[in-house]
């Protein structure tokens, strides 16, 4: 079990202002998935591959909620508005396209 490893998102959240951003990091699990399916049907929000900016700062503020790195009372409006972007931590890096040589 040593090499064992979460599927689940590992997120940087940057919040604030550029000059002095708050940067964040967490682990998403299954209730913060959960907690995302729940919501988006509850507000009419599209799936995950719908609505991919929302997903992934909805399931950032959980994490961040659930592991106590933010206050419990902040809602995910206020959140969503103070963030200047998430990072998919796990994502693979697209490599640059190369030109066609073919092409003049």
């Amino acid at each position: 079990m040593a090499d064992f490893k979460l599927t689940s998102p590992r997120l940087r959240a940057v919040r604030g202002d550029l000059e002095n951003p708050e940067i964040l990091e967490v682990q998403t699990t299954h209730p913060d998935l959960v907690a995302w399916d729940t919501t988006r049907r509850k507000h009419g929000w599209g799936t995950f591959q719908e609505d991919m900016w929302k997903w992934l700062g909805f399931i950032a503020w959980h994490a961040a909620r659930r592991t106590h790195a933010i206050p419990q009372d902040l809602r995910f409006e206020a959140w969503e508005a103070s963030l200047l972007e998430v990072q998919n931590l796990d994502a693979e890096e697209v490599p640059p396209t190369q030109e066609d040589p073919g092409l003049d």
